[in-house]
């Protein structure tokens, strides 16, 4: 039996669209200085323009803080997975209190960045971190990654939240950038002393 040849078009690939090669850029701001304060042998950058900024706070409030670099929000992150990142977050009573991040880059070291944000209040306050809000995220939009319970602990009164380098928190073979660690504290203001004595302490 004799079947019909089936014949062969050429594929036209312009039905389908040609391959592209999108630009991600990576755009570190020009604003960035070197700390003249930081040690000579490891010396830090911060963003003068974003760094140091104060907020008045309320008792019983949570705040989102988010602390990094502001990079280009249409590209990719900053800060690769193989770097480091500690967040020190002050839990004694103060009417002032100054939340810090430091993040080490292999492209720039020994250099690292730094960024801060500072809380007050007209009256002693302590912070409280909120269980399970550390996240590492980047300025484009995309999903961020939940840092676990082996990222925070305390040490002298400080409550210290990082990672050095992702192993175990994402698969080897992925890529992963980011550019802010993001937290949020609750606020809970302390009575001051105001120096008069207890009628139990006069006898």
């Amino acid at each position: 039996m004799k079947t019909e040849e089936t014949k062969k078009e050429p594929v036209d690939f312009e039905l389908y669209g040609k391959p592209t090669v999108e630009v991600a850029r990576q755009g570190i701001p020009l604003t960035w200085e070197l700390d003249p304060n930081s040690p000579k042998d490891a010396p830090m950058l911060y963003d003068r323009e974003q760094c140091d900024k104060h907020y008045r706070v309320k008792d019983g409030e949570v705040y989102t803080v988010r602390l990094g670099v502001h990079s280009d929000p249409n590209g990719v992150g900053v800060i690769s997975r193989d770097s480091f990142a500690k967040c020190i977050v002050p839990t004694a009573s103060e009417k002032r209190q100054l939340i810090m991040a430091v993040f080490g880059v292999a492209e720039i070291a020994p250099m690292s960045l730094m960024d801060c944000v500072g809380l007050c209040a007209d009256v002693p306050f302590h912070l409280e971190y909120v269980y399970r809000s550390a996240i590492l995220e980047s300025n484009n939009g995309s999903k961020g990654l939940v840092l676990s319970d082996d990222a925070v602990y305390l040490r002298d009164g400080l409550v210290i939240i990082g990672h050095e380098g992702l192993e175990g928190e994402i698969p080897d073979y992925c890529t992963y950038l980011y550019d802010f660690i993001t937290l949020q504290v609750r606020v809970v203001f302390d009575k001051e002393d105001d120096g008069e004595e207890d009628d139990d302490d006069k006898n």
